[in-house]
């Protein structure tokens, strides 16, 4: 797993690895990897690249979720047109663009962040694990208004923490834009 790959790098030295940007410019001091973004895997250059990728995916789709659900609060969209703010799907027969579950927003999401890094195997698993996914999404907080603003609260600090990541990566030459198998 891709946390597996940053906790054995971090445990080969924990006082020296105290930082993201510590752990990685000793790998590429190590000449672990090669130019161009080219990483070595198993590293923990690889375990973090994968794991920004999928707390971008994530946000992705809790900011459309969030989206749908303030336009719909705001009385911008009716509720023939997308999903309920607890991510239910209406019928369909509203917006052409508004009808959207749980489901298509997920494939929206891996579409936009995870899908271009991906080969064959990896694509086809995802087409797999997409049908245990919910037409609607949970509720997670006791009323749809904290809902949406835990969700918008959760990105906005992600999307901090995931701009710092790529940041440090794209510095160190460590965006590898290859596709997994």
């Amino acid at each position: 797993s891709n946390m597996k790959k940053i906790e054995h790098s971090f445990e080969l030295a924990p006082v020296r690895y105290r930082s993201m940007r510590e752990l990685l410019e000793a790998e590429v001091a190590a000449g672990m990897h090669q130019p161009g973004g080219v990483l070595v895997d198993p590293s923990a250059a690889v375990g973090l690249l994968w794991a920004r990728r999928g707390l971008t995916f994530w946000v992705h789709i809790f900011r459309e979720l969030s989206r749908i659900g303030r336009q719909r609060q705001s009385g911008r969209i009716s509720p023939a047109e997308g999903p309920t703010p607890s991510g239910r799907s209406t019928p369909r027969g509203g917006s052409p663009t508004g009808d959207v579950s749980l489901k298509e927003l997920v494939e929206r999401g891996y579409a936009a962040t995870l899908q271009p890094f991906n080969g064959w195997l990896s694509q086809n698993s995802m087409s797999l694990a997409l049908r245990a996914v919910p037409q609607e999404f949970p509720r997670l907080a006791p009323t749809q208004l904290e809902m949406l603003e835990d969700l918008e609260a959760w990105c906005d600090v992600v999307e901090q923490l995931v701009g710092r990541m790529a940041a440090v990566q794209l510095e160190l030459d460590l965006e590898d834009r290859r596709k997994s198998i």
